[in-house]
């Protein structure tokens, strides 16, 4: 298993074992929760793009070189999350976004959702 698989199903697997804990149904499958994680990535490596003095267009651009899977990151993903992670200046909303981001897309993965 490569690097990206790992760290994203171990994400999911941690996350699987707290709801269960709280007696949240969860995926058969833990590996099913990790896009949710993957979602996480792109908002990490939009971030580091602009911090390294990268523009929005250039970071759109560059996005295959650093998340290399199209399967594990569609361009769709991409295109939906770099925006917004992109404009997020203010740590609070760059908080409020990963929140909302891994909220949606666990709470949409969860059995009988």
């Amino acid at each position: 298993m490569n690097r990206v698989k790992d760290h994203l199903l171990f994400g999911a697997e941690k996350l699987t074992q707290c709801l269960s804990s709280e007696r949240v149904p969860v995926p058969q499958d833990p590996g099913t929760l990790a896009p949710c994680f993957a979602e996480m990535d792109v908002v990490l490596h939009a971030r580091m793009y602009k911090a390294g003095g990268g523009g929005l267009a250039g970071t759109q651009k560059y996005a295959r070189n650093y998340v290399k899977s199209p399967i594990v990151y569609p361009q769709s993903m991409l295109d939906r999350i770099i925006p917004p992670a992109f404009a997020a200046d203010d740590p609070e909303k760059l908080q409020q976004l990963r929140e909302g981001l891994l909220s949606t897309c666990v709470v949409s993965k969860l059995p009988g959702r």
